[in-house]
């Protein structure tokens, strides 16, 4: 059986006069434990005002709450639902009318109201619900454009981008040794990269850790000088992948391969970084960058000059064959 709304029908639904000042809204939400109340005109129910719409609409626009009706915030027309209908319908108002609390409705009278909270606690919600729901508020249902909101927009794009360039780097470290997981993965290229940045100098090991994916840095910059001089070696980057990821020693030596392929587009054994590595840890980047090896150059073989025959005797003599022949 479909599980319907009952569950959330109230003996008491709070409703405010469409004339009540935002003020004396906020102590009825205190006073009754809610996010929410209805407002009325009269016996009819005609919109519905947040916490959040007290927030936006009068404290951050700088309203007086004793002053400013609730008729003037709040949000009109009202998205309503019957009672009876079942928990996914809820959530589909909520998607498409971009807000988290639905009156329900038993003909025309308001008898409670559903929020996304409660959908969430029951596990009618799924994680990609409340995403989809909370993202429409944000982007379409939230406040006007402002600067700090561009500007946490644009913070938000650049961490998706950098969690993006990070997952790119550890599908490439696991495809290449055969991993069964990021978390793997992620070790492995921490325990390689450390050992790269402890075997530069300072200005070059800041160098290398700028060309990292940002997600990497922060770490790797935290154990810079913490480690310093401590050059590490291709052979002991195995042996702790060996032992941090409980394999055997030629899985592990697999797996710094394959680490050394992924940063080949990061850093080279030719470029001025790779350049200034210790040998014993330039050797990952050889082995994993064959195409910074020099390649043999093609000896050019010349053509053989072609055997003079003798009409081009003939031809290229001035004649003198041919009148030494005739003498």
């Amino acid at each position: 059986m479909t599980p319907t709304l009952h569950a959330y029908r109230h003996a008491r639904v709070i409703v405010q006069n469409v004339h009540t000042s935002a003020a004396h809204a906020a102590l009825a939400m205190r006073t009754n434990d809610v996010g929410c109340v209805l407002v009325s005109d009269g016996r009819q129910v005609v919109g519905i005002v947040t916490d959040r719409d007290l927030a936006l609409r009068v404290v951050a626009e700088g309203r007086s709450a004793l002053e400013t009706e609730v008729g003037a915030v709040m949000s009109s027309p009202l998205a309503v639902l019957d009672v009876d209908a079942p928990h996914d319908e809820a959530i589909r108002i909520m998607r498409e009318w971009n807000i988290r609390r639905v009156p329900l409705t038993r003909g025309t009278r308001i008898v409670g109201v559903v929020t996304l909270d409660d959908l969430v606690l029951e596990r009618s919600a799924t994680l990609e619900d409340v995403a989809s729901v909370v993202r429409g508020q944000i982007v379409e249902g939230g406040p006007a454009r402002t600067r700090r909101y561009d500007e946490w927009t644009a913070l938000g794009r650049r961490h998706a981008r950098a969690l993006g360039t990070k997952a790119k780097l550890l599908a490439r470290i696991r495809s290449g040794a055969a991993l069964a997981s990021n978390r793997e993965a992620e070790t492995a290229a921490i325990i390689v990269l450390e050992a790269l940045v402890h075997g530069l100098d300072d200005p070059l090991a800041r160098e290398l850790v700028a060309r990292l994916p940002v997600a990497f840095r922060g770490r790797l910059a935290e154990g810079m000088a913490a480690s310093r001089g401590a050059v590490g070696s291709r052979a002991e980057c195995e042996r702790r992948i060996a032992r941090d990821l409980a394999l055997d020693r030629a899985t592990a030596a697999a797996v710094v391969r394959s680490v050394g392929a992924a940063l080949s587009d990061i850093v080279r054994a030719s470029d001025p970084v790779g350049r200034r590595l210790p040998p014993a840890l330039r050797a990952i980047l050889h082995d994993a960058s064959p195409r910074d090896a020099p390649r043999a150059r093609a000896s050019r073989v010349e053509p053989a000059p072609p055997k003079p025959t003798r009409r081009s005797v003939g031809r290229h003599d001035g004649g003198r064959a041919r009148a030494s022949a005739v003498r």
